[in-house]
C-alpha cells in the first residue's frame, strides 16, 4: 500500500500519465512543473523588479516563456515585467492558487498551465499546486 505522504504524488503521476495520452497536457510542460527547467546562463530579459522577484523565480519566468508551445507562453516574461503590481498582488496572496491571473493569461492558460505560473511565482505553495492539478484531470 501506498504511504500516506506518497499518494498526492502517485495522484500527480496517474492524472499527468492520463493527462498525456489524451494530448492534453505537454511532457515539457510536466517537465518543467517539476524541475523549473534548465539554467542556461543569461537571462533575456533583465529583473523588472528585483525587491520582490528573485534572481531563481526570475529565471523560470523567463524560462517559462520560451516552453515549446510559444504561442500560449511567448509573451510572459514581458507581461510580468510590464505588469508587475497585478502579479505582485499574486506573490502577496496568503491564498496565490485562488487568485486570478492577470489577462490574458487567465483565460489563456488551461487549469495546469496556471498552476505552472504559480509555481514559478510562489515555488512554496508547490504541494497546494500539485493537489489542484490532480484534481482537475
Amino acid at each position: 500500500s501506498l504511504f500516506e505522504k506518497d499518494k498526492l504524488l502517485f495522484a500527480l503521476v496517474l492524472a499527468s500519465k492520463l493527462q498525456m495520452d489524451e494530448h492534453k497536457m505537454a511532457a515539457d510542460e510536466l517537465r518543467f512543473m517539476l524541475t523549473g527547467g534548465v539554467d542556461m546562463g543569461d537571462l533575456p530579459l533583465p529583473n523588472p523588479a528585483a525587491e520582490w522577484i528573485s534572481d531563481r523565480m526570475w529565471g523560470e519566468v523567463c524560462r517559462a516563456s520560451a516552453l515549446a508551445a510559444a504561442g500560449t507562453w511567448r509573451d510572459l516574461a514581458h507581461h510580468l515585467a510590464e505588469h508587475t503590481a497585478a502579479w505582485k498582488h499574486i506573490y502577496d496572496s496568503l491564498e496565490p492558487h485562488t487568485e486570478h491571473l492577470p489577462e490574458p493569461w487567465q483565460s489563456r492558460l488551461d487549469p495546469f498551465q496556471r498552476i505552472i505560473v504559480l509555481r514559478t511565482i510562489r515555488a512554496p505553495v508547490r504541494a497546494c499546486c500539485l493537489a489542484l492539478a490532480s484534481s482537475t484531470t
